[in-house]
């Protein structure tokens, strides 16, 4: 089934999105008509993916969580699509603590800190605006650590994985466990060997 999409600002994003490049208006309609669960488009650089997967986000109506691989595209899409409502998550070492000047809401949250989980706290705001609304971008890193933990993402109907060749690294990065020689030592009972 072929759908008939929408200029890009009836389907909601930005003015500055005056008309559809080439391919893109297909990619949507995939997004939008696919009966499979999974839909995976592969475009190159400069094809106008982020326009394309945001207007099938909104068009579809459903709560949906764009993971990226980079907070460097986070910016960029933040950049292009905060005005239409589009919310940015990421990890606690990207929030400043108000516990102590320098310290992250990582720091803080490894200290102590007594604003964590409230909403003083920038970390915690950020992830209550996400918990609440229907147009969030994270990346992989804190998507992994955010369903690991229970962190406020399950309100979302889709997920967007762009660069999802980035997906395995971080799998791999959540499910791994590092011990320091004293875990080993005392821990597992085993001699960490020396030099």
């Amino acid at each position: 089934m072929v759908l008939v999409i929408p200029s890009p600002t009836d389907c909601g994003l930005p003015p500055k999105f005056t008309q559809w490049r080439t391919g893109q208006a297909d990619a949507i309609s995939v997004m939008t008509t696919a009966p499979q669960r999974v839909v995976a488009l592969c475009q190159p650089t400069g094809a106008g993916k982020s326009p394309a997967y945001v207007a099938a986000a909104l068009l579809s109506k459903k709560p949906t969580c764009i993971v990226t691989s980079s907070r460097a595209l986070q910016d960029q899409l933040m950049e292009d699509f905060a005005e239409i409502g589009l919310v940015d998550l990421r990890g606690r070492a990207n929030y400043e603590c108000l516990m102590k000047p320098g310290y992250s809401c990582e720091t803080g949250y490894a200290a102590g800190c007594p604003y964590k989980g409230t909403v003083a706290c920038s970390c915690s705001q950020a992830e209550m605006r996400a918990a609440t609304s229907s147009l969030v971008v994270t990346n992989y890193d804190k998507w992994m650590a955010a369903k690991r933990f229970g962190q406020g993402m399950s309100h979302f109907e889709q997920v967007i994985f762009d660069e999802a060749h980035s997906a395995p690294g971080a799998i791999a990065r959540a499910m791994q466990t590092t011990l320091n020689s004293r875990e080993i030592e005392d821990g597992l009972q085993v001699d960490f060997p020396k030099g």
